[in-house]
């Protein structure tokens, strides 16, 4: 049966109630800095005590955040009595309300549900009541959840509603015998939509939702059952098996990649930031005795070369609020460099980073790499040499492009020609390294904006013919013919400029 909207919209609005009714819980919204806060409380309806759930959103962090927006509690209210309309056992949503301010915006809303006694999250019961299937009694639990899931998320999507939110954490359940009971609550996301591409879409995420710890608690069969109740088909369908993998691949590209990128961010977080050894500025003087400046500027040296051939390159922080106060060059550089020796890129080998704190600055050592910059090379070599080392040039740039690494430096006083006439990259502070691994066709085209922003480094590039190149930089490239054509036409661009 179609869903009467204006039925329930008028269910909604008269379950609202203005804010005096939530101050007689002894709630001050006005007091509530979170985006949510979730209380437990009791009030008396007809002589009965009610344990409930308050729960009040704040939007105060954006004075326009719901400017023109319905609230997010009127939503969740209007969705529990839609899921209760079809037929799923939600909790009693018992009042809502919603505060505004002079031009229109909410700036804060509540809803209010009556609490279900003997409950507990669809995690915490399979976990404890039902946590394998080596009992008759287990089975039949976690077949009952199962079916009861798989036709009540087939409901709601015939309805053309969507979730969007359908964790373990917002269904409740609690044993009934051997059977079991669900709730579902906590449905602030929710909607309905009518568009196609959204309807197969979202559907996909509500099954992966649920599929997210599905795969750590329930066995293949089990899931396979979920979906082939879903789509109301024997388990050995093949639109079951179709369904089950589009599901999976979604989670992976969704939430699997997610959590570990969060995971990540987590232990990132945890692990203490090494602090940079110091070194005083005598054993500054001791270590560079004899050394050679090979760069200064006003503020003072910036890169000297030991007599023993390594060399000590220093940094400091240009401006007060700077990337250096969490992130120093030298640890930078350091890091740099031991993930492009990881890809297989040559460049410096680093012996030691630390501190210079009477000086106000940060030390890289490493060791000297032999050759000259391709600036110099190119100088003094032409003709087929010269082509040569272009076009290998031109394949050395395409294998940063494809690994991901943005060098936004890149440019030929930053790239050395070794004795044998290989490459290697110098100055490596100003790299990132991509996710998704190779660069996209505007990173690479600003990359080459880098390389040719010099006029003699595009004087040198057209000694050898402007095509030379870039040819051999597509040649290296899996790009498609569409792909290819456009990166040529900018760099040739570029370098007429």
């Amino acid at each position: 049966m179609a869903v009467n909207f204006d039925e329930l919209s008028a269910q909604t609005d008269a379950l609202r109630k203005d804010y005096t009714f939530l101050e007689s819980f002894g709630v001050d919204a006005a007091k509530v800095h979170e985006r949510s806060k979730v209380l437990q409380l009791s009030f008396t309806e007809n002589g009965v005590e009610v344990q409930t759930f308050v729960k009040v959103y704040s939007y105060r962090t954006s004075s326009f955040q719901r400017l023109w927006r319905r609230g997010t509690a009127r939503i969740e209210a209007r969705n529990l009595l839609f899921f209760k309309s079809v037929g799923i056992p939600t909790p009693r949503v018992v009042a809502w309300g919603q505060r505004r301010n002079a031009i229109g915006t909410i700036v804060d809303d509540y809803i209010i549900t009556e609490a279900i006694p003997g409950t507990q999250t669809l995690r915490e019961f399979i976990t404890s009541a039902c946590p394998d299937r080596s009992l008759p009694l287990y089975c039949s639990r976690r077949d009952s959840i199962i079916d009861q899931l798989s036709h009540t998320t087939r409901a709601i999507h015939a309805h053309n509603f969507y979730h969007q939110d359908l964790k373990w954490r917002n269904i409740l359940v609690r044993a009934n015998g051997d059977q079991t009971e669900l709730f579902w609550i906590d449905c602030p996301k929710g909607d309905f939509t009518r568009s196609a591409a959204h309807q197969s879409r979202r559907a996909l995420k509500d099954c992966a939702t649920l599929d997210k710890l599905g795969r750590l608690h329930c066995t293949k069969e089990e899931r396979l059952r979920f979906v082939a109740g879903y789509l109301d088909q024997p388990v050995d369908a093949p639109e079951v098996a179709t369904f089950a993998q589009a599901i999976a691949a979604y989670r992976r590209k969704r939430f699997d990649a997610e959590d570990e990128r969060q995971a990540l961010q987590r232990q990132a977080k945890a692990k203490p930031k090494p602090m940079l050894p110091n070194l005083s500025n005598h054993q500054f003087e001791v270590l560079t005795q004899d050394a050679r400046i090979l760069e200064k500027d006003g503020f003072g040296l910036k890169v000297l070369r030991l007599p023993d051939a390594r060399i000590l390159k220093l940094f400091r922080r240009k401006h007060w609020l700077s990337s250096q106060l969490w992130a120093p060059h030298a640890q930078r550089f350091d890091r740099n460099a031991k993930d492009l020796l990881k890809r297989g890129i040559p460049t410096l080998s680093v012996e030691k980073i630390f501190a210079l704190p009477e000086m106000q600055r940060q030390a890289v050592l490493y060791h000297e790499i032999p050759g000259t910059t391709l600036r110099q090379w190119l100088r003094e070599h032409e003709g087929d040499e010269a082509t040569a080392v272009i076009q290998q040039f031109g394949r050395f740039v395409a294998k940063l492009h494809a690994e991901g690494i943005l060098f936004r430096s890149l440019h030929f006083g930053n790239v050395l020609v070794s004795p044998e006439h290989d490459l290697a990259l110098i100055d490596i502070v100003d790299i990132s390294f991509r996710r998704s691994r190779a660069l996209t066709t505007s990173q690479r085209i600003r990359n080459f904006v880098h390389i040719g922003r010099y006029t003699e480094d595009r004087t040198l590039f057209t000694q050898t013919g402007e095509h030379t190149f870039i040819d051999a930089y597509l040649a290296a490239c899996p790009l498609t013919p569409e792909t290819g054509s456009t990166l040529k036409n900018a760099f040739l661009k570029g370098l007429r400029a």
